[in-house]
């Protein structure tokens, strides 16, 4: 009588601790495509950056060029005409780009940190 007793309380045992072993590997197993979906945007996110970063040194190196190249004469001449105005507003369009998107990369990755688990 005892040892079937004991023999049900194992068994029962072994049950719900492969229950329990089943709902960790499930929680596993969608915690691990949460961290693959995320390591597939933030690789996209990282490529935009760079191509960002690609633009503002360009920008930076056209600015470097028109501000060496240019006499003095020339340069308010340039300026007169507007001609140096615009890639000034390009290059404040791009670091204020730059400045929003990073706010919004900062404000996705802090939100979304444990919405997976």
């Amino acid at each position: 009588m005892i040892f079937e007793i004991s023999i049900i309380v194992v068994s029962v045992t072994f049950v719900v601790l492969a229950v329990y072993l089943i709902l960790t590997l499930v929680q596993v197993r969608r915690t691990a495509r949460a961290a693959e979906a995320l390591l597939i945007e933030t690789r996209g996110l990282a490529s935009e950056t760079h191509h960002v970063f690609r633009i503002i040194s360009r920008g930076v190196q056209m600015l470097s060029a028109l501000t060496d190249g240019c006499g003095a004469l020339r340069v308010f001449k340039s300026v007169a005409k507007g001609d140096l105005l615009k890639p000034i507003v390009f290059l404040a369009a791009i670091v204020k780009g730059l400045s929003v998107g990073l706010k919004i990369l900062r404000r996705e990755t802090q939100k979304g940190g444990d919405d997976h688990v």
